[in-house]
């Protein structure tokens, strides 16, 4: 089962928490988010990145016959 969490690492406790968290790698994966601020312009989110790498990578191989 998997389980997420919100912790507040501004708090002694949160830092706590995450440092004995971050023992446990095989168990245990941390997500990395972006603020909610705005992307600046320019700049792509993770997720808008792969998206474009992965259509890109698809239209290359297909324009040159690969895979």
């Amino acid at each position: 089962m998997i389980h997420i969490v919100k912790i507040d690492d501004n708090t002694a406790t949160g830092k706590r928490i995450i440092t004995n968290l971050r023992k446990h790698p095989n168990t245990v994966e941390f997500e990395n988010h972006v603020p909610n601020e705005e992307v600046r312009e320019g700049y792509y989110t993770l997720e808008e990145f792969k998206k474009i790498a992965i259509e890109k990578g698809q239209k290359f191989c297909d324009k040159h016959g690969i895979v």
